[in-house]
């Protein structure tokens, strides 16, 4: 059935990495080394990076840490290609961190001088008389001490994996049969403790951060409402409606991780997929989506602590967050509107090492002064495109059963099959008749490349610049969708007029030979011939 091939797509869309996830990683290892003051080795806490790859719940969440990793992996692999020298490296497996715990004030003695005490060290006193939302004052039970979970395991329990003794020391309470006791003398004198770091970003206070974030929720809620009502809608839809005052990336971000992560059981967000694209559609069921959003920020302790604090833009302290979900959520929100950069330590999540051996590499990335795509994952991508036309070819342009036994000979002894396919013969057509008007983004009522600035990534500033130096007009359109095909989705902006077009840097080579067969000029991002391109479109 040829809805096979669609659902492979879709699988393939799930798992893959994209180009604004990379630079996202990369950005948040360059705000963790700037909080560093400049230490080039230092541990990322995976959870502050989640919010990215659009996770929800404890089980996603691992598979996010896990496409975390991977693009960990293809940054340090994909650097070393290009400068022959290791501008990153990771160690993504498991690290051996301390925890934070709070010890009870009574029984202080007693854990420190007993057979784990020299694990336990002094980091300040515990919270006293702490306003909350709800108006009363919270108080620690003692003082929060730091814990060696790496000397306890190795010393005490070398005979379980450092996994297994984790999760005992985590749920002391479980009855499971096989339950490991973890410190059982001392074990109930102190609780879990997370450290939280915040910083707020662009000179922002910490105190303004809830009635912005709240304003933000208010135009999320008017505009798809308005858009929308109770219609259904795409993530992209919802990227072409925010984009204009997020900017293109951020736009994206929070189309992929809002809904999930303020109504992840679909009481207000209603979802449905349609069988024969894979595509996913979204419909705000009633009115209460803007109450949704609101709820984890009206309602999280680490943000009502943030609003009473005046004339600051950094926060830390040592909570309970298992029991604060609103907390956890509120600071994903808050970073997914590019508010603040946190990070959780002490967590249940391992950290992640990191060792930046060039800084300016990566800073000039971030900042935009450099333009880079990872070609792994163009690569990955190219491949998949590949693999399509692979099974396509199989089924659709082989007509006997030799053929095929042949075809399928070939491929396993590593022959390029497709060697000798003729492309399809494509008649030349003029791109002006072949843009989907209705879902491309016209730009008809903007004079300068500056005024497009928020529709691209900072990424993307290099090649701007380039393109005002060579005088080349802006576009007529951007996000351009092609009539009757997927390939659309790839145009970055285009000139119809001219049959002239950019796409994305990991655009396959399949859609751009679509392109030129067409007679249009297509150039990916990072190949473009600014000189040629200018005499076209004269």
């Amino acid at each position: 059935y040829y809805n096979d091939l669609s659902f492979m797509k879709v699988l393939f869309g799930m798992s893959q990495i994209r180009q604004y996830q990379i630079k996202a990683v990369l950005e948040g290892i360059y705000d963790t080394y700037k909080s560093k003051k400049g230490a080039r080795s230092f541990l990322i806490s995976p959870e502050s990076f989640t919010y990215i790859f659009n996770g929800k719940g404890v089980k996603d969440e691992g598979k996010c840490i896990n496409k975390l990793k991977t693009c960990l992996l293809m940054l340090e692999k994909d650097f070393y290609d290009k400068y022959n020298f290791k501008v990153i490296i990771s160690r993504p497996q498991s690290v051996f961190t301390k925890a934070f715990v709070c010890v009870v004030r009574e029984h202080e003695q007693e854990v420190l001088t007993s057979k784990y005490g020299s694990c336990f060290k002094f980091i300040e006193r515990g919270r006293n008389q702490e306003i909350q939302a709800d108006g009363s004052l919270l108080s620690d039970m003692g003082d929060i001490y730091s814990l060696d979970l790496k000397e306890i395991w190795e010393q005490f329990h070398p005979n379980i994996s450092f996994p297994q003794f984790k999760y005992w020391y985590f749920n002391p309470d479980s009855h499971s049969k096989d339950r490991v006791a973890i410190m059982p003398e001392i074990r109930s004198f102190f609780s879990p403790r997370q450290k939280v770091n915040i910083e707020a970003r662009a000179d922002r206070l910490l105190c303004d951060l809830r009635p912005a974030i709240l304003e933000d929720f208010e135009f999320i809620a008017d505009t798809l409402y308005k858009q929308f009502s109770k219609g259904y809608f795409t993530i992209e839809e919802s990227v072409k409606l925010l984009r204009e005052k997020y900017g293109i990336a951020n736009a994206r971000i929070i189309s992929n991780s809002l809904f999930d992560l303020v109504d992840p059981n679909g009481q207000c967000v209603k979802r449905r997929t349609n069988e024969s694209t894979g595509k996913s559609y979204y419909s705000l069921a009633h009115g209460n989506f803007k109450e949704f959003m609101r709820r984890p920020i009206t309602r999280s302790k680490i943000v009502s602590n943030l609003s009473r604090i005046s004339d600051a833009s950094t926060y830390s302290s040592y909570l309970s967050l298992s029991s604060d979900e609103n907390s956890v959520i509120a600071l994903k929100l808050l970073s997914i509107f590019d508010y603040i950069t946190y990070e959780i330590l002490g967590g249940e999540e391992p950290e992640i090492f990191i060792r930046l051996n060039d800084p300016n590499k990566v800073k000039s990335i971030v900042m935009g002064d450099m333009f880079y795509s990872n070609n792994y994952v163009t690569k990955a991508k190219q491949k998949h495109e590949r693999d399509v036309e692979v099974l396509l070819h199989f089924f659709n342009g082989l007509k006997t059963d030799e053929e095929r036994w042949n075809y399928i000979e070939e491929y396993f002894l590593g022959h390029d099959v497709l060697s000798n396919v003729k492309p399809q013969n494509v008649n030349p057509v003029k791109m002006i008749k072949a843009v989907d008007k209705e879902h491309s983004y016209q730009t008809t009522r903007f004079n300068s490349w500056e005024d497009l600035s928020s529709f691209f990534d900072e990424n993307d500033r290099v090649i701007i610049k380039k393109l005002i130096e060579a005088e080349i007009k802006i576009p007529e359109y951007l996000q351009t969708e092609i009539k009757k095909s997927e390939s659309g989705n790839d145009i970055l902006m285009s000139w119809p007029s001219k049959d002239t077009l950019i796409c994305q840097q990991d655009t396959s080579d399949t859609v751009m030979e679509f392109f030129r067969a067409r007679g249009w000029h297509a150039y990916r991002m990072d190949d473009i011939d600014y000189d040629e391109m200018k005499k076209g479109l004269e």
